[in-house]
């Protein structure tokens, strides 16, 4: 067995969830603003049940699986933790976009390596700061002209959400965005989950990260 297979089996090993593993940050070290803004945007959600928008503060963290006995869970440093408790993680996500002329020289990079965002804000940062999705074409709309973007929001944050949901966060890998004249590319750094192939991948329904793919739902931020 080959060394990434052996590391893909540790990984993917049902009995090991990195996501529910308990951290040796206290709860008490939660990043207010990003856990006043996960609150609002549960109580915003559609997708919430009422019982839930309802819970306490330390009722959330129990059902999301966010905190245990006192102290966060590696899922509840990703997204409530503060920057420096987020980059000891031992692999937390890391995102490059490089971007090509026609001759496939790199004209920009812009990175995102600091640690001080959780899964939500990149996908933000991704959509808002990168100048490139804002430019299309106009087109003719009848008397009017119609403004068509190169690439849709909705698309970029679907594939920024599945990149971060799906990455494995056990081993390194960072996640790229390569955007060339002629197409775009999103590179999750890492393995298919086991039973996973590329001949199966359209229709088998594994989840690497579920209780992190369960907040990403909740928060309208993908489809299940």
């Amino acid at each position: 067995m080959l060394p990434d297979e052996l590391s893909r089996l540790f990984t993917d090993k049902p009995s090991f969830i990195w996501e529910t593993k308990k951290s040796r940050v206290p709860v008490t070290n939660i990043d207010p603003t990003k856990f006043s803004n996960f609150k609002r945007d549960i109580a915003q959600s559609s997708r919430t049940l009422a019982h839930v928008k309802q819970k306490s503060d330390e009722e959330l963290l129990d059902h999301y699986l966010f905190a245990e006995a006192g102290y966060l869970t590696n899922l509840g440093v990703l997204w409530l933790g503060k920057r420096n408790d987020r980059a000891k993680l031992l692999y937390a996500p890391t995102i490059h976009f490089l971007k090509f002329d026609e001759t496939g020289q790199k004209v920009n990079k812009i990175l995102w390596e600091d640690h001080s965002l959780n899964p939500k804000e990149l996908i933000e940062a991704v959509w808002t700061q990168i100048p490139d999705w804002k430019e299309g074409v106009d087109v003719a709309d009848g008397m009017f002209r119609k403004f068509v973007p190169n690439y849709e929001e909705e698309v970029i944050r679907e594939l920024m959400a599945n990149a971060l949901v799906h990455r494995p966060y056990t081993t390194r890998g960072d996640v790229f965005i390569y955007l060339y004249h002629d197409r775009l590319e999103v590179i999750n750094s890492g393995l298919f989950p086991i039973g996973v192939t590329v001949a199966n991948v359209l229709h088998k329904n594994t989840r690497r990260n579920p209780h992190l793919a369960q907040v990403f739902y909740d928060l309208l931020l993908m489809d299940k």
